[in-house]
C-alpha cells in the first residue's frame, strides 16, 4: 500500500468519525456550541484531500499525460471544495432565494460542482471514447439522462422558484453522468486482479452520484422542503469525502493499452508507463 492510498484512508477514517459523533449525538453543526469544531475538522478534510491531490500530480509529472488528468483532478476538487464551503453555510442564513426551500444555499454550490464534475468527466471521456462507439457513448448518456429526469420530476417542488428549479434540473444531468462513466469503465475493465483499480475509481465516479442524490432528496427537497437536517448533512459528507478520496487517485489508477481499459500495476506504484498509452494525449 503506497502512501496515497494511506493517506486517503486516514482521511476517510477521520470523515467517518466526525459523521459518526454527530449522528451518535456527541456534536452537531446545528448546536452553536459544537458547531465550529465540525467546520474545523471538515476543513482538515478538506485540506488532507488537497495535499493528497498535490502529492499525486507531482508523482506523475513525468509522465505528461498523466500530468494532465492530474491538473483535472486537482482542479476539480479545488472546484468541489468551494461548493463545500457554501454548502457549510457559514453565515446561517436561510430561505434565501424565496420561503419554500430551508436550504437553497445548496443551489449556490451548484456553480461551483458543476464545473468541477465537468472536468473530472472530460478527464474521464478520452478514455471510454478509445473503449467503447460513439453510438454506445450516446445511448448510455441518453438513458442516464432519462433516468435522472425521472427521479428530479419525483422529488422536485416546483413551487421553489425558477432559480432553484432550474438550477437543480441542469445539475441533476451532470451528476448523474459520473455514475454512468463509472459503470462503462468497470464494464470494459472486466473481472481481474488487475482491474481492482479501475473498479474502485468505478466505485469512487458513483458515490459522486449517490452523494449528491442525497442532497436533492433528503437536504434540499427532503421534508416538504425543510430539509432532514443534519442528518442528511452527515450522510452526504461520509459519502462524498469517501468518493473524492477514491476519485483523487484517477492519475495514477488508468491506462490505455489496445483501446481498452486496463489497470497498468506497475504504475500505481511508480507511475513510469509510456504517455502514448494514457488517455489524454
Amino acid at each position: 500500500m503506497n502512501r496515497y492510498i494511506i493517506l486517503s484512508v486516514i482521511t476517510f477514517f477521520i470523515a467517518t468519525f466526525d459523521v459518526l459523533a454527530a449522528i451518535a449525538g456527541y456534536w452537531s453543526v446545528a448546536d452553536s456550541r459544537t458547531r465550529n469544531y465540525i467546520l474545523l475538522v471538515e476543513a482538515g478534510v478538506l485540506c488532507l484531500l488537497v495535499f493528497n491531490s498535490v502529492l499525486i500530480m507531482q508523482s506523475v509529472k513525468a509522465n505528461q499525460a498523466r500530468l494532465k488528468v492530474a491538473k483535472f483532478t486537482l482542479t476539480a476538487l479545488l472546484l468541489c471544495i468551494c461548493g463545500d464551503v457554501i454548502n457549510f453555510n457559514l453565515t446561517e442564513q436561510f430561505y434565501t432565494h424565496g420561503e419554500v426551500i430551508k436550504h437553497d444555499y445548496l443551489i449556490d454550490s451548484i456553480w461551483f460542482f458543476a464545473p468541477g464534475y465537468a472536468l473530472l468527466l472530460i478527464a474521464i471521456w478520452p478514455i471510454l471514447y478509445r473503449a467503447f462507439s460513439l453510438k454506445q457513448l450516446v445511448v448510455c448518456l441518453l438513458i442516464t439522462m432519462l433516468v435522472a429526469l425521472i427521479c428530479y420530476v419525483n422529488m422536485a417542488i416546483w413551487e421553489a422558484g425558477y432559480y432553484i428549479v432550474t438550477m437543480a434540473f441542469i445539475y441533476s444531468f451532470i451528476i448523474a453522468i459520473p455514475a454512468c462513466f463509472g459503470i462503462l469503465l468497470s464494464f470494459d475493465a472486466g473481472i481481474s486482479r488487475s482491474a481492482v483499480a479501475v473498479h474502485l475509481i468505478s466505485f469512487g465516479l458513483i458515490l459522486a452520484t449517490i452523494a449528491d442524490a442525497i442532497i436533492g432528496m433528503f437536504w434540499l427537497y427532503g421534508n416538504k422542503g425543510v430539509g432532514y437536517f443534519p442528518l442528511a448533512r452527515e450522510l452526504n459528507w461520509f459519502v462524498y469525502i469517501m468518493s473524492q478520496c477514491i476519485v483523487i487517485h484517477l492519475p495514477r489508477s488508468l491506462n490505455i493499452q489496445s483501446a481498452t481499459l486496463k489497470c497498468d500495476a506497475s504504475s500505481t506504484l511508480e507511475a513510469t508507463s509510456p504517455a502514448s498509452k494514457l488517455v489524454g494525449e
